[in-house]
């Protein structure tokens, strides 16, 4: 079944709550869902002071504890594959991670162990990775980002990487 899509205005109107009110308010308008796909429990805001947004979900699963079974090649080409799917459809867009391995699995940054041998090679490789790190956040960060264009710098920085 084709829903129509939401105008401007009931857009902006959602905007005007934060996720959780928004989550809450469901389970008075659908108390089907109670007890299926949604939080049981009250959910509370974390940063109030940031400003919602809306916008149509992207959803994907991810998962970091086992290795791909596949070439680099295939990898690299399911991620630009998942790049044109954030790209496409409405806009904004927003993404939704799943992670299939849960809690303290590969997902987290936490602390680091670095070795002593190499402490002396690590401010080279820092400053190589951070310049590689600003021309693909400088792409995504531009208004008029595509999944095109994002894939394109993944290339140029992967054939001096």
């Amino acid at each position: 079944m084709n829903l129509p899509q939401p105008t401007p205005t009931e857009l902006a109107a959602l905007a005007a709550f934060d996720t959780p009110t928004i989550c809450n308010a469901l389970e008075v308008v659908m108390p089907e869902t109670r007890a299926r796909g949604y939080t049981t429990r009250p959910a509370v805001c974390g940063f109030p002071a940031l400003k919602p947004m809306v916008g149509y979900a992207r959803t994907a699963r991810i998962r970091a504890k086992v290795a791909p079974t596949f070439s680099a090649a295939e990898v690299r080409n399911q991620r630009h594959d998942y790049y044109r799917y954030v790209d496409a459809g409405p806009k904004p867009s927003v993404v939704l991670i799943q992670d299939l391995d849960g809690a303290d699995a590969g997902y987290g940054v936490g602390p680091v162990e670095i070795p002593v041998a190499a402490i002396r090679d690590l401010p080279a490789a820092i400053d190589k990775v951070a310049k590689r790190e600003a021309s693909i956040l400088a792409v995504a960060r531009a208004p008029n980002c595509t999944a095109e264009k994002l894939i394109a710098v993944f290339k140029e920085q992967d054939a001096i990487h």
